[in-house]
């Protein structure tokens, strides 16, 4: 309900037992609304509306509403909370609020908060302010903590530098603890991760180990040896982790596929020592139109293989391609015609040779 000067309204919690807004439950000749509530996503923001009219405004659970009387000349009986606190905003000045008591109804610190750096702000008696460093702690148990709150106080509750979000990457496959892995550093590499989880099991297929990242320039597969940054450690091939990598190691497969200009195209059985011209036998041979030349492979370790380049023994998990061939031109009618002129001249020119040969 309304306080003992008439002059401010703060509700803690609705009933919800019906259904109230602004109008229901407020009769008040002209003044301000800020009401405090929490959102779907977990976070808080502040809504202030005028009382004159009344808004019809819901009101839910948890909502938190003060009321400033526009009519009682209390401007100057505000303060206001800033910064790491759950329910930072303003709050109406009574008697013998402190520093400590303002904090506590903002909801304390959040966990990333910095007490010890803390800051009030008083306006002056002209103009500017002066700011007044508080020393604080989490349990606000030190003098600074008493201090009385001053009209049109401020208090900036400031974030810990040397708290930072928790930056983790994910392991999966056949590793031997799959899971979420926190970065120990900001530099902690590819191998340390592999490592920490145990390393790999015995049906891991280590070459074929994919490390997917988003960042600025776009989101895919990062291309490294994986074998390489596995067995040397903080060499150039052991790259940096970032938060939201996803690593995953698949088990060994027995099969490799062909697809493309191949009558039969799908998967085969690898062998062990067979060339890419064996799975293509094994496919069914080339199609009609198959691009022979152009043939190409992708590795399971994410690179690939051309014809020109030389195509080393597929590895099991291999994709092999074997591209269309490039449709024939079309004959122009030109083209027709100018072959026939050629036939017709070059039969002319052996008549008339006949002819001459035999007068």
């Amino acid at each position: 309900g309304i306080n003992d000067t008439g002059k401010s309204f703060l509700q803690g919690q609705a009933d919800t037992t019906g259904e109230f807004d602004l109008d229901s439950v407020l009769s008040f000749p002209a003044g301000r609304a800020f009401i405090r509530r929490h959102t779907a996503d977990g976070r808080t923001k502040v809504e202030m509306f005028t009382l004159s009219p009344i808004p019809d405004v819901p009101l839910a659970a948890g909502d938190r509403v003060q009321i400033v009387d526009l009519l009682a000349n209390n401007h100057d009986e505000t303060i206001q909370i800033t910064g790491f606190v759950p329910y930072p905003g303003p709050q109406t000045l009574s008697s013998g609020l402190t520093v400590r008591s303002a904090i506590l109804s903002a909801g304390g610190f959040l966990p990333y908060a910095d007490p010890a750096h803390s800051r009030l702000e008083v306006p002056n008696d002209s103009t500017g302010a002066t700011t007044r460093a508080l020393v604080l702690d989490s349990a606000l148990t030190t003098s600074d903590a008493y201090l009385p709150m001053p009209p049109q106080g401020l208090i900036a509750i400031p974030r810990r530098l040397d708290r930072q979000n928790l930056e983790v990457v994910t392991l999966s496959g056949e590793v031997v603890r799959p899971g979420v892995y926190a970065l120990l550093t900001k530099d902690e590499t590819f191998s340390s991760i592999i490592k920490r989880a145990g390393g790999l099991r015995p049906e891991c297929y280590a070459e074929a180990g994919r490390l997917m990242r988003s960042d600025f320039g776009g989101s895919g597969r990062v291309v490294f040896d994986v074998l390489k940054a596995i067995k040397k450690p903080k060499s150039k091939y052991d790259i940096p982790m970032r938060t939201g990598d996803d690593i995953y190691f698949p088990r060994r497969p027995v099969t490799l596929q062909v697809i493309g200009t191949v009558n039969n195209p799908g998967l085969v059985t690898w062998q062990e020592g067979a060339s890419w011209k064996t799975y293509v036998s094994m496919a069914g041979g080339y199609g009609d139109s198959a691009n022979v030349d152009d043939v190409y492979i992708k590795l399971p370790t994410g690179g690939i293989q051309t014809r020109s380049d030389g195509i080393d023994d597929p590895m099991p998990g291999s994709v092999l391609v074997v591209p269309h061939g490039k449709p024939r031109e079309p004959i122009k009618i030109g083209e027709i015609f100018s072959g026939i002129n050629m036939i017709l001249a070059s039969v002319i020119a052996g008549l008339t040779i006949y002819v001459l040969l035999n007068k």
